[in-house]
């Protein structure tokens, strides 16, 4: 009678967010997937899953397999971090739960724009944070407001560029598409940029200044060495946004979600 409390007790935590791998991940599978008819023979542990980290399998997984385990989760999956390999590719974005709230792709390379702005168009409207190990093929044509008009609701972006992408920059913004404003501002809180150089601190700062970003409260930049030191103008524009930052954090007053000691701009030297 105590085991099997114990069963019953443990058995949502279990699954909640399991840890997935090479060793692991077949059992997982038949467990989750127990026919290949997504209408027959559904079990009552998809509904438990919430978080989906696949990020550790690297050739576990195939496209249509990826995609009949998302179909499974569709119920109540919340955060998933996609496979290595296999889902760079994958034709089967009607697949992802509308109930995401944070998706992670590790290498993001293998896309290219279309593909990446397609996927958001099926779920961005509700992810509150996104992450892109790198950028996507072109990203660098493709603005920063192409990318939120699809995500409303975002308030944590993470971009890395590839190793071939650094020294390439972001389009920030094009003001034919503006969409946000001082009253209505975008709700992005979190903006951490990876291998970018600093001349893009201006173009965030004239979106938070203007209101298009009204919202954004902790920039963070990982800058890579070999762009060599600061110039003036940099420290500069990085200092102004730091200010800028803390004086809107300062204004949301108590129980914001980023106070004044966590707001501002940074440059961390990789």
């Amino acid at each position: 009678m105590v085991s099997r409390s114990w069963y019953f007790a443990a058995i949502p935590a279990l699954y909640h967010s399991p840890f997935l791998s090479g060793k692991n991940f077949n059992l997982f599978v038949r467990t989750i997937c127990p026919s290949i008819n997504a209408h027959i023979r559904k079990t009552k542990f998809s509904s438990m899953v919430k978080i989906l980290n696949m990020s550790y399998l690297v050739h576990d997984s195939s496209r249509s397999l990826t995609a009949r385990i998302l179909t499974r989760l569709k119920d109540g999956l919340e955060v998933f971090i996609a496979p290595q390999t296999s889902f760079a590719t994958l034709d089967y974005f009607y697949s992802l739960p509308k109930t995401l709230t944070s998706f992670a792709i590790h290498d993001a390379s293998t896309f290219d724009c279309e593909a990446l702005i397609a996927l958001l168009d099926v779920v961005g409207h509700g992810l509150e944070s996104l992450h892109l190990g790198s950028g996507p093929a072109g990203y660098e044509y493709v603005t920063l407001s192409d990318w939120l008009q699809r995500l409303p609701n975002l308030q944590r972006l993470h971009i890395r560029l590839s190793a071939s992408q650094i020294g390439h920059s972001l389009n920030i913004f094009d003001g034919r598409r503006r969409i946000y404003d001082s009253q209505n501002p975008h709700p992005l809180k979190q903006l951490k940029l990876v291998g970018f150089d600093l001349p893009i601190v201006q173009g965030v700062f004239d979106l938070v200044a203007d209101g298009y970003l009204g919202c954004l409260r902790q920039v963070i930049i990982f800058r890579k060495t070999y762009f060599g030191t600061f110039s003036r103008h940099d420290k500069q524009n990085v200092h102004e946004l730091d200010d800028l930052l803390r004086a809107l954090a300062r204004e949301d007053g108590a129980g914001a979600s980023i106070d004044e000691e966590h707001a501002g701009a940074k440059v961390v030297q990789l």
